[in-house]
Formats: structure tokens, sequence, C-alpha cells
């Protein structure tokens, strides 16, 4: 069984980095943002707890989370909900002060991962947010925040070959075979965190429940296949995969 899960609340970004399929595509540009329904997040947190899921909760794909003016809510009713399950924010840090992290905190979320881009802006984000996170600590909130620096000089992922990049993984290797379970803001499950596409889908909760999706002999198959290196679909072979 699944322990991660992505859900994909909102599908803008304020960033275009070049190693992201963002830098090619509009679907992240804010004129053309797409949110879920608070009511199919709702289904999918209540679809989580029919399967007592204690696993990682986090309210991303390819958009910025803190972007999302419905995030306190929709945190708040998943912990609520699920209050032995882990609230996860990814982000890229721009948006985040004070009072967010306050804010969150107050709903349930006490671990992020912060994604440094840029050459010239990452060191800065980086010691204001640690900065943020001892003002955090002073007010007795503690909260566990962990950095990944991102440049073209990474080991990065083609995003199943949308994107072209410097350095690409020559040794194949999926961890998306199993985790994380990945639904788009029109509730599709996907293939994997890679596609952004959304090429390859398995069900719709709208339609049908996680479980009998994720129990689907074709996505059983499909996991089979790639948790052994063989990798049948198109997406798979553009992929390169992951060596972290």
């Amino acid at each position: 069984m699944f322990n991660d899960i992505n859900v994909e609340t909102i599908t803008s970004c304020n960033r275009r980095c070049e190693y992201c399929p963002n830098s090619i595509f509009d679907r992240s540009l804010k004129q053309n943002e797409e949110l879920m329904h608070e009511e199919l997040f709702k289904n999918i947190i209540d679809n989580l707890k029919s399967i007592n899921f204690t696993g990682r909760i986090s309210p991303h794909f390819y958009g910025e989370p803190l972007l999302d003016r419905r995030l306190m809510n929709l945190m708040k009713y998943a912990h609520d909900t699920l209050p032995r399950a882990k609230l996860v924010i990814y982000t890229n840090g721009d948006l985040l002060d004070l009072n967010t992290l306050k804010n969150l905190y107050e709903v349930g979320v006490r671990d992020y991962v912060i994604t440094l881009h840029g050459e010239k802006t990452k060191e800065l984000n980086k010691n204001r947010i640690i900065n943020l996170k001892n003002d955090m600590r002073k007010n007795r909130m503690g909260v566990h925040i962990n950095f990944i620096e991102i440049n073209n000089n990474s080991w990065l992922s083609n995003r199943g070959g949308l994107v072209k990049i410097k350095n690409v993984s020559k040794n194949i290797h999926c961890q998306d075979s199993t985790n994380p379970l990945v639904i788009n803001y029109k509730g599709d499950v996907l293939l994997c965190c890679n596609d952004y596409l959304g090429r390859v889908k398995f069900g719709n909760v709208t339609e049908h429940s996680l479980l009998e999706i994720w129990d689907r002999e074709s996505f059983k198959k499909v996991r089979k296949e790639i948790k052994n290196k063989i990798f049948k679909l198109d997406i798979c072979k553009e992929c390169v995969g992951d060596t972290q």
C-alpha cells in the first residue's frame, strides 16, 4: 500500500525553472490557474480515512501550494480527519513568512521541504527561512524544515522526456512504482510525479474510491513492471528516473 500521496490543489506557480516542465508549458501560469474543488479534496481525505492512512500527505504536484488561499482550510480538514497522518508542504519558499508558518502550525502542519532555486536567490531564501524557523522556536512552535538545492548541475529527472537538462541520470532507477500516489486537480490518479501532462491515468476519485483504483489489475501490472525495471509505457521509456 502507498504511504505517500501528492494531491494537486493548485496548478499555478510563481517560478519558471528551466529544469521544470512549467518553463515549457503554460498550465502553471496564473491566467490558466486551476484549483481542485474543496469537496473533491475532502473526498480524497475521507477516502484515506477509510483505509486508516497514517502516511505523508502533500498538497502539491507542480504548482506552488502557498499560492492557494484555501490552504489553511484544506490542511485543517486533513489534520482533523487524519490526525496521525503527516502533513508536509513542498514549496519554493518565496511566499513563506512567519504569519503563514504560524497559521499552518495551528492547523497541524509541522513539516516543510523547501526547494532552493536560482543561484542569485537560493542563499537569500535559505537564510531568511532559517530565521523564520528560529522565530517559530522562540514562540514555542517547532517546525521541521528540510532544504533541497536544485540547479541544472544537479542530477535531475527529465520528467518523462519533457525537459532537457545537463546532467541526466544514467542509472535508471524509478522510485515511483508505489510512492507517491499522485492525484491531479481533476481527481485523476496518475502514473507518477513525473507525469506532468497526465498522460497515464488509472481512474478518477470522483467515480471510484482510492482503494478500488489502487487495486485495479492495470495499475498493479504497471507497478510490478516498474519495480522490476521493466518500462513498457512510452513515458517510462523517455524518463531516466532518479538516482537519489
